[in-house]
């Protein structure tokens, strides 16, 4: 009689186990999906802030820095499906101060993109009732300081195409060109550089 009673007990029993090991694997494998989308979210935060303070840093306009802020987190963006599905939209201030972070005060010179309230599904946890956790970021840029003395650096000349002219020799404004060390490359031509001896 006493072995018709406890029949019951091992089906909880292997109920509780198996609630407890999907809840560890939940907590592991979720726990890893909301870090990598935080790590995501971050790296899209950062690169709109640096780009916000560039262009405030070259124009003054709070206008065209939130613009090419906005520019760049979406483009960020784009990359990740779940970040592009959840139609985040960036919040960007202007503050004359870094610290205090002071939104709205003047002149601006500091930038800062935030979002908040980006939900991340949970899968295996939900058994334990957590089914969504919210992640959020922020990230600060500011002008670069001016360069006062240039130390260590190496002085370096550029070869160039003598057919093409001046002033620019074969090089044109905008354009990016890999540089060759021209001892190891062997030919001299565009892109080329050789150190100079002072």
């Amino acid at each position: 009689m006493a072995r018709r009673r406890e029949r019951g007990a091992t089906m909880v029993l292997v109920v509780v186990g198996m609630t407890a090991l999907i809840a560890m694997a939940g907590l592991a494998l979720d726990t890893a999906h909301v870090l990598l989308n935080k790590s995501r979210l971050q790296s899209a935060l950062d690169a709109a802030a640096l780009a916000g303070a560039k262009k405030l840093d070259q124009s003054a306009s709070t206008t065209l820095a939130s613009a090419d802020a906005a520019s760049v987190f979406n483009l960020n963006v784009l990359q990740f499906p779940e970040l592009n599905k959840a139609g985040l939209t960036l919040t960007t201030q202007f503050s004359s101060t870094l610290n205090p972070f002071s939104a709205g005060t003047t002149p601006a010179a500091f930038v800062r993109t935030s979002i908040t309230g980006f939900t991340t599904e949970m899968s295996l946890i939900s058994v334990l009732g957590i089914n969504s956790i919210n992640v959020g970021g922020s990230a600060v840029a500011g002008p670069s300081p001016s360069v006062v003395q240039a130390c260590g650096l190496v002085p370096v000349g550029m070869c160039g195409t003598a057919a093409a002219g001046g002033p620019l020799y074969g090089y044109t404004v905008g354009q990016v060109t890999g540089l060759n060390d021209a001892l190891v490359s062997g030919a001299i031509g565009p892109g080329n550089f050789g150190l100079l001896a002072l």
